[in-house]
């Protein structure tokens, strides 16, 4: 993905700073390229926990997500996300902000969580919760997992193609005569 303020790194790079005061036993990792990348890895020269995997594609991207506990998404002005359903789709819960296209993907789905936009405390009482729910053995998490994957089935190419064409149709596009 691209890594920019766009995408609010610069509020989870906040929130990470804040939560690794208190907790030790969780790390970040950020996938792709972009402008802000220099500055992020300059803001985390101290965090041994940060991890940078660049650009990955394929079989490659689709391991990563399957192997990271959570997908951090933390943008407020994306439309859809598309990297939210790719995560979902490696099984991995996406944490997600109350703005934008991304929660109507996780909300109501056992998927994931929806935080509000910028209110530090909820994501750092959700990242604490989210290691207690990984790590601390309590139930749930495997079927949160087994929630991502079944929720990233219903944006599939051909259930995208279908609600379009008839999105289409109900506009009196795309008509057959």
């Amino acid at each position: 993905g691209r890594i920019s303020k766009e995408k609010d790194i610069p509020y989870l790079e906040d929130v990470w700073h804040e939560f690794h005061k208190n907790r030790n036993d969780a790390e970040l990792m950020f996938v792709g390229d972009g402008w802000y990348l220099q500055k992020l890895k300059e803001h985390f020269k101290d965090s041994p926990e940060v991890h940078y995997a660049g650009i990955r594609g394929g079989e490659e991207l689709a391991c990563l997500y399957a192997d990271a506990d959570y997908f951090v998404f933390p943008s407020a002005t994306d439309t859809f996300g598309n990297v939210v359903v790719e995560a979902l789709a490696s099984g991995t819960p996406a944490i997600v902000t109350d703005r934008g296209g991304p929660q109507d993907i996780v909300r109501g789905k056992d998927c994931g969580f929806v935080l509000p936009f910028h209110d530090k405390g909820a994501w750092l009482g959700q990242f604490a919760d989210c290691v207690e729910l990984q790590h601390g053995g309590k139930p749930g998490y495997a079927q949160m997992r087994e929630s991502a994957y079944r929720r990233s089935q219903d944006f599939t190419l051909e259930i995208s193609a279908s609600a379009q064409w008839k999105f289409f149709n109900s506009l009196g596009i795309g008509e057959k005569k």
